[in-house]
């Protein structure tokens, strides 16, 4: 149980959602990666709407489904580079420009991998917790359910490197590296995540005061 009520599902309880259904345990995440690795230096995407990675290992362009005449890429997309610099998280269009994406980038493999097709849901705010977990703060439409994804990328990326080379993860990869923070109706509209230590807080978009906080002991 976590402050204001709620339930993590995933890392201790099987994952169920409108997304999917799920009943094994999610593992837990590997040590994070060495200091002396090979890392990500910065991650931006530009008025082409074109991921830029910069690395160690030279750098990496690679185009969105944003179409740069109607989107202010460089302003409004969101795009999150890890800690660790070993992955590159950001948002994205379905080819169709109806479903909202999630993608990373690898350092390892040097290139992009969809990670979540999250349908009808929008994205809201992207966040990396420790070791590599990615928080998803997500709504559906304006005033419909809103929800964290909270993806173990280790674990996708070192058990799925077959899934994350061919470019999309499955969905059963996805179910056993899912949890979800489900995000009260009762509550005010969420906005944007970020991390103060140990708490992962979640804010409405006037509010200077975090309206639900979740403890990472939990997650």
């Amino acid at each position: 149980m976590l402050a204001g009520g709620a339930v993590v599902l995933g890392y201790t309880k099987p994952l169920e959602s409108v997304l999917f259904q799920s009943s094994a345990p999610i593992p837990t995440p590997p040590p994070s990666t060495p200091i002396d690795a090979g890392k990500i230096i910065s991650a931006t995407i530009d008025q082409s709407c074109q991921l830029n990675v910069i690395s160690d290992r030279g750098n990496v362009n690679t185009a969105t489904n944003f179409d740069p005449e109607v989107a202010e890429c460089e302003l409004y997309t969101l795009s999150k580079l890890s800690d660790s610099g070993q992955y590159v998280a950001l948002e994205d269009l379905s080819a169709e420009g109806v479903d909202a994406l999630v993608k990373v980038f690898s350092y390892k493999l040097q290139k992009i991998t969809l990670l979540h097709d999250l349908g009808e849901f929008s994205i809201l705010d992207l966040l990396f917790l420790p070791d590599d977990q990615l928080a998803v703060l997500m709504s559906q439409g304006t005033k419909g359910a809103q929800k964290i994804y909270v993806y173990n990328l280790n674990y996708l990326f070192d058990q799925y490197t077959s899934e994350a080379e061919a470019g999309e993860f499955s969905q059963q990869a996805i179910e056993l590296a899912t949890g979800e923070l489900p995000i009260p109706s009762s509550a005010k509209r969420a906005a944007t995540i970020a991390l103060d230590g140990q708490q992962l807080h979640v804010y409405s978009e006037s509010e200077e005061q975090p309206m639900l906080s979740f403890s990472l002991d939990t997650i």
